[in-house]
């Protein structure tokens, strides 16, 4: 089954070609890392959560990226809690509908946690700073070529500092971006890089206006780098403050955003596609903070809570779902053609907005799309019937055009091959079209 992912902090995330994102690991309250691994669909504020393969470790603070392939990588990171139980191993995973086949790739040069994994815009990945296994701060670089499941790994340039618990991103002209980090307490320095095969040129940049480890950072689309929480000093206490850095050259120009809704650390996540951007649960000195999605306009961020909704099919004897009438009208149970859409009763109720409300069907225990099956719309409070669709047969997509905003939903898939239970979904709140 998916993961309660309410209950996890420190999970690892990365953006698939698609938009949709990879989370992966983390630890639950008792800090217990985990093996769960789940995709993330985004439809307005509520989040579809698809159980992917477990990974094949437990682990947290890692380094998870996104090839140029489309494949994710996997490297390093603690499969306990702290520095003795670094790793370097790596592994590089290959998404079909919801399984992943995971296969151990080269290892890397030394056992790392706490560092960051990022692919160049020439499809080589880097390692950059992180904790070894004795508990020292890395200065340590690394370059992996990737050639089907192998990877040749050669040193780098250093980092100008021993850094771990830092950011990065990698910027529209191929830069590399370092933001904050720790030694035995959080920087404010920021660092530019540009690699020129195997080298790296390392030029400072400017400051931000906080110390911070373990903080969230994401590129936006708009070219600005967006910061937040993290450690606030050597006593690891947490923070809310958030600052947007716009880019020009070396220099960065830091402006307060809105603070985030509370104080937290070792959060993380990615812009959506709608622009948007995602803050995943954080840590909190010893509780989880719930994430949030962010509504940027200029320098201001109105944040969101959002619900996760776990919609799969499950096997026989696993789930049960009873149907649910629509204002006293039977739900007929017979098939319609593929493709088309109808209304019981007539209405225009569920046509004539200008949002969406979309899903996967999928199969719980082998986590694989089942192939086409019939998808029905409902308003969550009244139990409306409002349309009915059919999955698609390879990836379990389905979509339901011009419903209102404003409104709560509720979808419900139908098994007419009965080799699963129904399934719902429930709530849904929909998205611009």
């Amino acid at each position: 089954m998916s993961t309660d992912l309410t209950l996890y902090k420190a999970s690892q995330y990365t953006k698939l070609p698609d938009g949709r994102l990879i989370v992966l690991g983390g630890t639950t309250t008792s800090s217990a890392p985990t093996n769960d691994c789940n995709l993330l669909t985004f439809n307005g504020n509520s989040v579809i959560v698809t159980a992917l393969t477990n990974f094949p470790n437990n682990f947290y603070v890692g380094g998870i990226t996104t090839l140029s392939d489309g494949r994710i990588l996997i490297a390093g990171g603690w499969t306990g809690n702290g520095v003795n139980f670094a790793v370097d191993t790596t592994y590089i995973g290959t998404i079909t509908g919801s399984s992943i086949a995971w296969v151990q790739s080269t290892s890397m040069p030394m056992a790392i946690g706490d560092h960051t994994l990022n692919t160049l815009s020439d499809g080589r990945v880097i390692v950059i700073g992180g904790f070894n296994t004795g508990g020292s701060v890395l200065v340590n670089t690394y370059i992996g070529t990737v050639s089907g499941d192998t990877i040749s790994w050669v040193s780098s340039t250093n980092y100008p500092i021993g850094v771990s618990a830092h950011q990065t991103v990698v910027l529209g002209d191929g830069r590399i971006m370092v933001t904050g980090g720790m030694t035995s307490g959080p920087f404010t320095q920021v660092y530019f890089g540009t690699v020129s095969g195997n080298t790296i040129s390392w030029a400072s940049g400017t400051d931000m206006t906080r110390a911070r480890g373990n903080h969230y950072m994401v590129l936006l689309s708009d070219g600005r780098v967006f910061v937040m929480g993290g450690w606030a000093n050597s006593a690891y206490s947490t923070q809310y403050y958030g600052e947007f850095g716009v880019i020009a050259g070396n220099s960065v120009t830091w402006s307060n955003a809105t603070d985030f809704p509370a104080a937290t650390a070792i959060c993380f996540g990615a812009e959506l596609p709608n622009g948007s951007i995602l803050v995943g649960n954080g840590w909190g000195n010893g509780f989880v903070v719930a994430g949030r999605v962010g509504n940027i306009s200029g320098n201001s961020i109105t944040w969101n809570a959002f619900s996760y909704s776990y919609f799969v099919f499950a096997e026989l004897n696993e789930l049960t779902i009873y149907p649910i009438g629509a204002r006293g009208t039977e739900i007929t149970t017979g098939l319609v053609p593929q493709g088309s859409i109808t209304l019981y009763p007539p209405t225009d109720t569920g046509f004539n907005g200008t949002y969406k409300v979309f899903g996967n069907t999928e199969k719980t225990s082998a986590h694989l799309a089942v192939g086409s099956r019939r998808v029905r719309l409902f308003t969550r409070w009244t139990g409306q019937f409002l349309q009915e669709t059919w999955s698609d047969p390879v990836t379990g997509y389905y979509e339901f055009n011009n419903v209102k905003a404003g409104e709560q939903y509720m979808v419900i898939a139908f098994d007419h091959t009965e080799t699963y239970n129904d399934a719902i979904a429930s709530p849904y709140l929909p998205s611009p079209m």
